[in-house]
């Protein structure tokens, strides 16, 4: 579950942002974002990028600093104006290089070496390739992304063009990318969840940021997206999340804002079912759901201070609480991830802005920090191995950073996933059949979808 708080946030600072901007009476040396390419020192080609004020251009982006590899992966896409379901582009080209921007620092405040061996430094992931998803000229994409894998292990991501305020849902296959308008009915898709089920139907749960409704769209086999409302009674789905049961049947926790209360919202029929499970609160919520049909649900609860857990079956639930704060925890998020009778949770610890993880033993709970290098809890997500890894990626704020810890053997280990500057947020993790990590997250800079894998 990514944090929807502060991407709204955002939204009204992008507003302030573009109000700012130069009236056509001011001279321009470019259009703001606008791209064009470059010639590096070792005279390969790069790219720049228009300032946000149109005063002038980057400094031309080249290699990556990290060791990282670019895969040939996705040209740019064409202009976005394909109805809803149709295809823009097959990337069947290599995508323009990636940026040559310099690290940012990392703070020198180490991390604490408590039980479980977090390193005291964190250092380069290595093996990594990168390929370029959606880099649409003139848009903003990749907000809210979310990743799936199908049967056959390639990946799928739906994600948020903000700048034609649409949900969008990207698919890899053997000529490269392609990308499909899900919905751009109104300012949809600000907040979004991507499952895929055995049947290999993607599954999207989406915020109505206009409407302020939960919805959710499907594409069956040969079919386009079919969409639907799952909840219209307002303030429902600025937080959500989605996970798939028995049959492949969706199930949607989320927060209704009219209360704060948590709902979850289940598939019955043609129609949907919604129960309230925890009356209080129910922000930034995370879902799991078992085989056999049991549900497990994190969320933060505003005052007091908490990360509640709800587990069971609709209709019979229970809560307890997970983790406790000094603080309210209003803005902060959860990531659930649940395997072979083991909960683990990692979260934003609001005391600090650092890292936490949680797990839980029969019935009690134990927390810990594992990261306290500056602001760096707040975009986490986590998979769990069949092999009992436990795989978590995350951004840090302080240092600009994608991050990846890695728990093997009970030893947490913290490396940099991806160190071009301001790259790396609103990340999301998912693990194929080898237990292999694929990530999808946008490249802040120049707010393009990016995916990585090992």
């Amino acid at each position: 579950m990514k944090n929807a708080v502060r991407f709204l946030a955002a939204l009204s600072g992008w507003g302030a942002l573009m109000a700012c901007l130069p009236d056509g009476n001011t001279a321009r040396v470019c259009e703001p974002d606008e791209t064009a390419s470059c010639t590096c020192a070792d005279g390969s080609t790069g790219l720049k990028t228009c300032e946000p004020d149109g005063s002038g251009w980057s400094a031309c982006q080249c290699a990556l600093p990290d060791g990282g590899v670019d895969a040939a992966s996705a040209d740019r896409a064409a202009p976005r104006d394909a109805a809803p379901g149709q295809d823009r582009a097959t990337a069947a080209d290599a995508g323009p290089p990636d940026a040559a921007r310099p690290d940012s620092a990392r703070r020198d405040a180490a991390r604490p070496d408590t039980a479980g061996g977090v390193d005291s430094s964190v250092g380069d992931a290595g093996d990594w390739v990168f390929e370029l998803v959606d880099s649409t000229p003139g848009s903003a994409v990749g907000y809210s992304s979310s990743i799936a894998l199908d049967t056959q292990g390639r990946p799928r991501i739906s994600y948020y063009d903000l700048t034609g305020e649409q949900l969008l849902y990207a698919s890899r296959g053997a000529g490269g990318w392609s990308h499909e308008v899900v919905d751009s009915d109104g300012d949809v898709g600000v907040i979004t969840a991507l499952a895929i089920g055995s049947d290999d139907e993607p599954q999207i749960a989406y915020f109505d940021f206009d409407r302020e409704d939960l919805r959710y769209a499907r594409k069956p086999a040969g079919s386009g997206w079919v969409k639907e409302a799952v909840a219209t009674s307002g303030g429902q789905g600025r937080s959500l999340a989605l996970a798939l049961g028995p049959g492949n049947a969706p199930f949607i926790s989320s927060l209704d804002e009219s209360d704060t209360s948590l709902l979850l919202s289940r598939r019955v029929g043609n129609g949907w079912a919604s129960e309230t499970v925890d009356g209080e609160d129910g922000n930034n919520t995370s879902i799991a759901v078992e085989p056999d049909g049991t549900v497990h649900i994190a969320y933060f609860a505003w005052i007091p201070g908490q990360i509640r857990y709800a587990v069971g079956t609709p209709g019979a639930f229970a809560t307890s609480v997970a983790v406790t704060f000094s603080g309210d925890g209003w803005q902060y998020n959860t990531a659930l991830a649940v395997a072979a009778g083991t909960q683990h949770l990692v979260y934003d610890d609001p005391d600090g802005q650092d890292l936490g993880y949680a797990t839980r033993s029969g019935s009690t709970w134990s927390s810990r920090l594992l990261d306290t290098s500056g602001d760096v809890g707040s975009e986490a997500d986590i998979a769990i191995g069949s092999d009992g890894d436990l795989h978590v990626v995350y951004f840090s704020f302080t240092a600009g950073e994608l991050r990846y810890a890695l728990r093997h053997n009970g030893t947490w280990s913290i490396s940099k996933l991806r160190s071009v500057t301001n790259a790396g947020g609103e990340p999301a993790i998912v693990l194929d059949a080898s237990n292999r990590p694929h990530v999808s997250f946008q490249d802040g800079h120049d707010t393009t979808l990016w995916y990585a894998h090992r």
